[in-house]
């Protein structure tokens, strides 16, 4: 079985990282949260308890005892890994635009949204409001799932649960989204730049409500000025 699994400088334990190719075995009775080799069948879910960066694919077998979103057994083997911090800034980083449109967010805050400058990180999170909600978490799984994939899809060709399991985190994600009030107002069907009133089509465009060249634009003198 694959799974997911991140990891730091060292094990949990302060082993060091096995190789790609090497299996670990624990010799003892695998606990949920107390002892085993732990891993989680959708990337986003073993995000929850990285202690590090690095994401790794995993073989796992053995004894296997499932839990509600991740899993504990006796062996695991990494079949390849990639260092995903760039990826998960990117990823937060849109995640957080796409709810740009329901608060008034600071420039400082759009700015670094839409251009990951490290120089304002600081001031944009200080301006920062935090911001949550059952649905933003539902599509942030979704998206988190998807991007791994596609990073790790020269070695997913095998593995035919994707999709399926896909299709059941739609159905999952259909469900939650139901019981959430609806208090967002539907987006216009062809949304249109706020300074010029041209057409919109890049999504990063349509959450900032301008295209690039009036973002600019806009940034050196602002629009009631």
């Amino acid at each position: 079985m694959k799974a997911w699994h991140f990891v730091g400088e060292t094990l949990r334990n302060g082993d060091p990282i096995p190789r790609d190719g090497e299996k670990l075995i624990f010799t003892g009775d695998p606990i949920l949260c107390d002892k085993g080799l732990h891993a989680a069948l959708q990337p986003f879910d073993a995000l929850r308890y990285a202690p590090g960066n690095v994401l790794c694919l995993v073989e796992v077998g053995g004894i296997i005892i499932h839990g509600n979103d991740k899993l504990v057994v006796t062996e695991r083997t990494i079949i390849c890994r990639m260092d995903a911090e760039e990826a998960l800034w990117f990823f937060a980083r849109m995640q957080a635009l796409s709810v740009a449109h329901l608060w008034d967010i600071p420039d400082v805050v759009l700015e670094y949204l839409m251009t990951g400058n490290e120089d304002i990180r600081a001031s944009a999170s200080a301006s920062a409001s935090a911001w949550e909600s059952a649905s933003a978490s539902a599509w942030a799984r979704k998206g988190f799932n998807e991007m791994v994939y596609g990073c790790f899809s020269e070695w997913m060709d095998d593995w035919p649960t994707v999709n399926h399991i896909n299709q059941q985190e739609d159905n999952e994600m259909s469900e939650e989204l139901q019981q959430i009030p609806q208090v967002i107002e539907p987006a216009p069907s062809k949304p249109v730049c706020r300074r010029c009133g041209r057409p919109l089509r890049n999504p990063l465009s349509v959450v900032n409500g301008m295209g690039p060249v009036c973002w600019r634009k806009h940034r050196a003198t602002p629009v009631d000025a």
